[in-house]
């Protein structure tokens, strides 16, 4: 029966003489009203003798309006009843609920319809240890609800929901709903939430939280075909572990997140046209993005802007975990950043970088910054390129000091050139880049351009700052034209040359290639002319000598810094007339290289008086193939070569008999004889 013949079967009754009778009790079907909907309704009238009249009403079942319609409640008990034409009103109802998420409960609640508009209040219905209150209202088929449910246990909803990806959380929450809509949709949402107190661990370990204090706000707002949203979220107290990132939150540094957009399910689009990051005091970030999720999330295009205003405490809590373990784990960063990053189609298309008094260490890796400073501009376009620059107050790398100065370049694709030409202060002398361009192709071949000069770098601050063991006096020149990097080979024309021992060493014919891989090799030929003997054996424990030394090292080939082959040969010049004297030591030093023993001859007769010898020649070389050398001297003997042909008062001659030694066994004498200051005896 609908509701207006109800009424009328009501009005015929109440117009006959019953007055005798003080209880009326009605059976109704259903009762239908703007979407609401009583079921298995029985109405009755009491104190028919009074006036005005008592109304109450049971009904097994109500049903609301859509999207509401899912929540359906049993067992509806209302006292207090008004029901007129226009007026339907309950104002003490209970009512149970039975359900999976709300198990069975009894509840209280009002509900008024009248004019076309309906007004429905619940209370003190129970969920996950807290408490719901929910209003809601409908008028014309428009309606709005307001649901507010306090101290809710997270502990509850983690065991409720069985999720296997969480081990473990509490918390408490407080969340409160704002929703409108018009028939079965929604049409605009207000979700905010407080949970204070969440701990959570997650089955991998990798996500935790320890008493975080949350508040998140979101509005949801229908125009057209596409959803308007805003969301507010911020972190103010307690700690959060995302791997490897630890972070205590601390009540003046905050984190919080601002960001608003559209949503459109038609064509699986957002666009998010603000959002804001911020750490207080620490860094604070804004972007605009268009995201879509067909079937997966691509990033088509995004403009993001990232101001670091303290990067000690970025260093410490954003960087220094991911580098755990790593070359520059202790790195140390101070002072400020800003960048802008533009991004298309997942593909980072620029990016500028600006920079001032920046500040970075690394003990680790020997490395120190200051003042460092400059703009970076990066395109994906070699042809929209912008000029970059780089400065710095002082650099030290591996205990090498570059003094001050200033780079301006260009950084495009994957692209390097220098600009200008770069004069750089180093080790006493200078570094000169007359030019530079670095140009990296996809088929993993590289192409580099580069003339430089080095002029007058000192060799002993070069020794110190290597903390070499023997200090070098002198000085490194010379002049590179070109580079070329052709199959992984990268190799440099022309040639250096160092002053050194009152002599020179040529380097030339230089090349590498894996130098950062599990397989180096590299290349060089030396050239020695002229060098003090007095000089080089003040450095080297092998003996005094006295004379000029010349000679080359050809083909030299090292794969992972371990010599494979090479033709070297050291001996005494033609045309030396300086003197020629060697000690007592050095003769033993020098025949245990070729095989021979002088400590017999030297202790025997004459010449044991003697602390010095003449000579007329040295010399010693070396053929290395397949981890042999073959052996040569200063000149053929009758029997083998002579690694010292004797000269002068007193004289003394060493043959070297061995002419073929295993590569490892002639390094293993080096080493003893310069390291220990032993003679070493075949």
């Amino acid at each position: 029966m609908r509701i207006k013949q109800f009424l009328l079967a009501a009005l015929l009754l109440f117009g006959s003489p019953v007055w005798a009778i003080n209880n009326i009790q009605f059976q109704v079907e259903t009762l239908d009203a703007q979407n609401w909907q009583l079921a298995g309704v029985a109405l009755t009238l009491s104190e028919l003798d009074s006036t005005p009249i008592k109304f109450s009403l049971s009904a097994k079942k109500l049903t609301l309006p859509a999207p509401l319609d899912a929540l359906q409640f049993f067992a509806i008990q209302c006292q207090s009843f008004i029901w007129q034409e226009k007026n339907i009103r309950c104002k003490q109802g209970y009512a149970q609920l039975k359900s999976r998420l709300f198990g069975k409960q009894a509840f209280r609640f009002t509900l008024q319809i009248k004019n076309k508009r309906a007004v429905f209040k619940l209370s003190h219905l129970k969920i996950f240890g807290g408490n719901i209150k929910l209003t809601l209202q409908e008028k014309r088929g428009y309606w709005t609800a307001k649901l507010q449910a306090k101290k809710i246990n997270l502990q509850k909803i983690q065991k409720f929901l069985a999720l296997k990806t969480i081990d473990s959380v509490s918390g408490k929450g407080t969340v409160s709903a704002q929703l409108s809509g018009s028939m079965s949709q929604l049409e605009q949402a207000i979700l905010s939430a407080l949970i204070s107190e969440l701990s959570i661990q997650d089955a991998t370990g990798k996500l935790a939280s320890e008493a975080l204090t949350l508040h998140s706000e979101l509005k949801l707002k229908k125009q057209g075909k596409k959803w308007q949203w805003q969301i507010e979220q911020s972190l103010s107290k307690g700690a959060v572990y995302v791997e490897p990132v630890y972070l205590e939150i601390q009540k003046k540094q905050p984190i919080s997140l601002t960001a608003a957009g559209s949503l459109d399910t038609i064509h699986k689009k957002i666009n998010l046209s603000s959002a804001q990051l911020n750490h207080q005091s620490i860094a604070h970030a804004k972007a605009q993005a268009v995201i879509f999720y067909q079937d997966s999330l691509m990033l088509q295009q995004a403009n993001i802007q990232f101001y670091a205003d303290n990067l000690a405490a970025i260093s410490s809590i954003y960087i220094a975990p991911f580098l755990e373990g790593k070359p520059f784990q202790d790195i140390i960063l101070q002072g400020s950043l800003s960048a802008i990053l533009a991004i298309e189609n997942q593909a980072l298309h620029q990016a500028h970088l600006n920079f001032n008094n920046l500040h970075v260490a690394s003990q680790q890796q020997n490395l120190s910054i200051e003042q460092l400073g400059g703009t970076l501009y990066w395109n994906r376009l070699w042809e929209d390129k912008q000029a970059s620059n780089l400065h710095w107050q002082t650099l030290n790398i591996k205990d090498i000091p570059f003094a001050a100065t200033q780079l301006d370049f260009s950084l495009a694709a994957q692209q390097l050139q220098l600009l200008k030409p770069a004069r750089l202060g180093l080790l006493d002398g200078t570094l000169s880049i007359e030019k530079f361009h670095f140009k990296s192709n996809p088929d993993d071949e590289s192409a580099v351009t580069l003339r430089a000069r080095l002029e007058q770098l000192s060799l002993s601050k070069l020794s110190e700052a290597l903390h070499w063991q023997n200090t070098l006096s002198g000085t490194l020149s010379g002049y590179i034209p070109s580079v070329s990097y052709q199959q992984k080979k990268l190799t440099l024309e022309g040639g250096l040359k160092m002053q050194l021992f009152d002599g020179e060493i040529r380097i030339s014919q230089l090349a590498a290639s894996g130098l950062l891989t599990d397989f180096s090799q590299f290349y060089i030929d030396l050239e020695f002319e002229n060098l003090d003997l007095n000089e080089v054996t003040k450095k080297f424990p092998v003996g005094r000598i006295q004379g000029r030394l010349s000679g080359f090292a050809h083909n030299v080939y090292l794969e992972n810094w371990q010599p494979i082959g090479f033709y070297a040969w050291l001996g005494t010049p033609e045309e030396d007339s300086s003197v020629h004297k060697i000690s007592h030591r050095a003769v033993r030093n020098i025949a245990s290289l070729g095989g021979s023993s002088a400590a017999d001859v030297i202790s025997r007769g004459v010449l044991s008086w003697f602390d010095d010898f003449g000579y007329d020649r040295l010399g010693i070389g070396c053929y290395l193939h397949q981890g042999v050398c073959q052996m040569t001297g200063a000149s053929a003997a009758r029997e083998g070569y002579y690694l010292i042909k004797g000269g002068g008062i007193p004289s003394i001659d060493i043959i070297g008999f061995n002419t073929r030694v295993n590569w490892t066994t002639l390094v293993n004498r080096l080493k003893r004889i310069t390291a220990n200051n032993m003679v070493v005896e075949p």
